[in-house]
Formats: structure tokens, sequence, C-alpha cells
């Protein structure tokens, strides 16, 4: 074998292996079982990858452009890595128009959507900042399944320049309404009133969507939109994380609507007078699993029992992907992993035993009295899977009004740098929020 030969073939394997670890980590990402230690360890075996085809030069880059091709997904990733990490816009640019037509011409669904996440996530993990201004630019004339793509890394960088860019697309269609709802919430700058627009929406991911973006900016007039529309259940979750105690009693009333978001719902609101409604949910079918999750996300107790998966026609499917990064299909709210137990003996016997723990009108997680730092643990160094880290998240700006950049999908060393920043910041701040309050964007909720 030649030099060149060999060198290529060596390149291939970094490609390949930069590919298959990028699917496999949001694979981990996805379930209850993978620790932010090993999500990270992972990333650095990728960032090895990487180097090792930066420094291959333009062998590398043959290689690269070769190989990326749109039946293998994620190898669209490593191709957007390569590319912002050796600084070519131009095969940038390339990729991108690779996946217009790759997804133009789909046979099912299942490729766009996950060329689009591949993409979307190089971007989020690589993209140099001083490209910001030149995906802006491409956002106007970006076709539909760029543009969700282009909006979630501009969101995730909540870059204000784009705030005039994205409103000039907050009214097309778009493969993914979600990603540019959201990324129109963390723009600076951003007029709210696209996301008030979609509070009715008849796809109900929309609706809840824009109803957390909306209260992410701290816009109260979500709730009497609401009562307008008569639609307030439909995006129970998202009034769930905004709300004080008062909420309780209209979230146990809405669950036979939306089962899966108003008990998980209630175990974020945190109440522990609410324990006494999940555990009698548990006993009826279809609502073992959210009402499960509920109690565990309020006492932290998982009883290590089985396992539950409900059948597809008695789920709510706003559980599912509520931050995009799970296919939009339909699909059991799986525990598998958690050791959550939807046994309502166990639980009945373990609150007998624990109630005296929990006082009424105090706010928990996990087991703890909240405060904007204990939050801040649940948030970041608890084993959840994405999409319900993506709820914390947004709960977390929700109620204290925060301002930053932290998602749940960036690199682990992203993440754990903006936690440490944060972790100073609300510090300093500690003396302003009571531990156990409710509040709604930094202000105590009576």
């Amino acid at each position: 074998m030649s030099p060149r030969a060999f060198n290529e073939s060596l390149y291939r394997e970094h490609f390949d292996e930069l590919a298959a670890m990028s699917e496999l980590r949001s694979s981990w990402l996805a379930d209850w079982e993978s620790s932010p230690d090993e999500v990270a360890g992972l990333e650095q075996r990728m960032e090895a990858h990487l180097d090792a085809l930066v420094l291959g030069g333009s062998a590398a880059t043959e290689v690269v452009e070769l190989h990326a091709r749109s039946e293998e997904p994620w190898s669209f990733y490593a191709w957007v890595a390569f590319a912002c990490r050796v600084g070519d816009f131009e095969m940038l640019r390339d990729a991108l128009v690779a996946l217009r037509w790759a997804c133009d011409t789909p046979d099912d669904d299942a490729q766009p959507v996950a060329l689009r996440r591949a993409v979307a996530e190089a971007l989020v993990h690589h993209v140099p900042d001083g490209w910001l201004e030149l995906l802006a630019a491409e956002l106007p004339g970006a076709s539909a399944h760029v543009a969700p793509v282009l909006a979630r890394c501009i969101g995730a960088r909540c870059w204000e320049g784009a705030a005039e860019p994205l409103e000039s697309i907050s009214s097309r269609t778009t493969a993914d309404a979600t990603e540019v709802l959201r990324a129109h919430a963390q723009v600076p700058g951003t007029a709210v009133g696209p996301l008030l627009g979609r509070l009715g929406h008849d796809d109900p991911h929309v609706a809840c969507t824009a109803a957390t973006g909306a209260l992410r900016r701290g816009d109260v007039r979500v709730f009497d939109a609401l009562v307008k529309l008569g639609r307030a259940s439909r995006v129970a979750l998202p009034v769930a994380m905004a709300s004080g105690p008062a909420v309780g009693p209209w979230l146990s009333a809405v669950v036979d609507e939306q089962p899966v978001q108003a008990l998980v719902g209630l175990g974020l609101l945190g109440d522990p007078s609410a324990l006494g409604v999940l555990i009698e949910h548990l006993e009826v079918e279809g609502h073992a699993g959210a009402a499960a999750l509920g109690a565990y996300l309020i006492t932290g107790a998982a009883l290590a029992g089985p396992v539950f998966d409900a059948p597809e026609d008695d789920l709510d499917p706003l559980v599912l992907d509520l931050s995009a990064e799970i296919p939009r299909t339909l699909a059991p709210l799986s525990l598998e992993g958690s050791g959550i137990s939807t046994n309502p003996t166990a639980w009945a016997a373990w609150l007998r035993t624990h109630r005296s723990r929990f006082r009424a009108g105090q706010r928990y997680r996990l087991g703890e009295v909240t405060s904007p730092l204990t939050d801040l643990a649940a948030l970041s160094a608890t084993r959840l899977p994405l999409w319900l880290r993506q709820c914390l998240t947004d709960e977390f700006v929700i109620r204290y009004g925060v301002s930053w950049t932290y998602q749940p999908s960036l690199l682990m060393t992203q993440q754990r740098q903006l936690v440490a920043w944060m972790t100073a910041r609300l510090e300093d701040a500690r003396q302003h929020f009571e531990d156990g309050a409710w509040y709604f964007q930094g202000r105590r909720v009576e």
C-alpha cells in the first residue's frame, strides 16, 4: 500500500469513527442510563478523531467530501464539524446544499429528521462565532429544511444580530417550525408576537413550543391568550413551569385531557400535596408512566421498580421531543433504564414512611427543597433524558429570569463552563431567592 493510500484509509477511519460516535452520543443523551461523565468521555474521543482529520490537510479534506453521504446522516455531522474546524465556509455551504437536496426528495421522514439533527448539532458544537453573521445572512433564502437548522444554531448562541433575519422567516412554512420558534425566543430583540400568535396552532407541539418561548421571554400575556383561546390544557406543561402552587388543582383537573403533560407538570411544579394525585394515577391505564415520573421529580425516589411502556393510543404527544432532539413520531413515555417504579403499592408504602420529609407550601425537586442552586444541580448533574433536561432548562430560565446560552445538547465542556459561571452568579444573588418558593422571572409567585 502506498503512503497516500495508507493515509487515506487512516483518515477514512477517523471520519467514520467521528460520525459513528456523534450518533452514539445523540442516543446516549436521549436515554436514562448515560451519565454526564460518560458522555464527556465519548466527546473527548470524538475530539481526537476531529483533530486527526484537521491535521490531515487537503488529503483529509478529499476523504471527508467523498464519504459524507445522506444515507448515513451522521456522516454529515463529521463533514460540518470538519468544515467549521478548518474554517472553510464554502465547504459548509456545500454541506447545506447537500442537506437541502437530500431532504427535498425523502422516501420517509426518518432520514431528513436525522440529517437536520446531525447538521444542527455539528453547527451548535463547532461553528466559529465569526460565522454567525454569515449564517444569519443565509436565513431569508434558506430552504424549508435548511432554515430550521440555521435557526437552531443562531438561537443556541443567542446572537442578537440575527433578530431581523429570524423575523423574516417566522411566518414561513419550514420542516420544523418548533426550531424557528425556539430560536425566536432565545435571540434578544425579536418580537414576541410570532410566539403569541402560535398559541392556538393546530399542531399541539408547535403551540407548546410557542408558549414555552413566550414564557421564557417573561410575557404574561400568554395566560390571557390561552384563556381566550380555551386551549390552556394543551400547553399544561409550560403553564406548570411558570406558575405557583395554586395551579396544582387545575393540572389535576385536566389530567384526562392531557395526561402526560398534566402529570409531569405536577412533578415539575414540585408541590408535595400532588403526591396523592400522582399515586392514584399509577393505577389508571395509560397514566402510570407519567404519574411515576411526576412523583420522582418531586421526591427523587425511584424505588427500582419495573419499567413502563404505554400503548401509543394512550399518549399525549407533547411529552415527546420538546427540544426537537428526538424524531417527532408517537412513541411511549419510556422509563426504561430509569429504575422508576410504577407500582402504586410500593409508592404508597414509601410515602407513608417519608411523608414527614415534605412540608406543605414548599417546592421540591428530586427530594430537595428547591433553590436556584439545587435546580441547577438537578439540571446539570442528573441522569435524565434530553427532552426532560430541556424542560428543566426552560423552567430554569422561566423561574429565575436568567439569561444564558446553556442548552442540554451542548458539548459537556461547554455545559460545564456555563454551569460554573451560572453557579457563581447565583451564589452572589442567593439572598434574593427563598428556598422552596415559586418564582416567575425572578419574582415570587404568591
